[in-house]
Formats: structure tokens, C-alpha cells, sequence
């Protein structure tokens, strides 16, 4: 992923974690940023403990962890 776009995606993650509590909730506030931003098809996994094997675009993925939280932003 591009520098700009990890940043967003970071800042929109720090966000996430002050206005729920929920990672569902999380996730889904993520993903409205992403497809506003960047246009549709992204998608947004947030957890303490999950594993992944996913395919995705080019330049098109980002992975961190925030405090206990994993977040997984990718567009297939």
C-alpha cells in the first residue's frame, strides 16, 4: 500500500478504536472510509486473534496492530 494510504489507514484505525467497541463495529467503519476514499471492494478485518490467507490487488494491502487489535485492510 502506497504511504499516504497506510497513514489513512492508521488514522481511520486509531479512530475506529476511540468510537466502538466493537470489532464488528470497527471493521465496518474501516471498510465506509476505504470505499469512500478509495472507491468500493475493500475489505477490513480487525481482531486480537485471527489467522488469514487472502489474495489482493496490487499495492492493495495493509497489515498492524494497534494495542491488542490486528487490522487487515485489503481490496480483492
Amino acid at each position: 500500500m502506497p504511504e499516504e494510504m497506510q497513514e489513512k489507514a492508521i488514522k481511520y484505525a486509531e479512530d475506529s478504536l476511540k468510537k466502538f467497541n466493537l470489532e464488528q463495529e470497527m471493521a465496518a467503519y474501516i471498510k465506509k472510509q476505504f470505499d469512500k476514499k478509495y472507491e468500493n471492494s475493500w475489505h477490513v478485518v480487525v481482531g486480537k486473534n485471527y489467522s488469514s490467507f487472502v489474495s489482493a490487488e496490487e499495492n492493495n494491502l495493509a497489515y498492524f496492530q494497534i494495542g491488542q487489535f490486528n487490522f487487515l485492510i485489503f481490496k480483492a
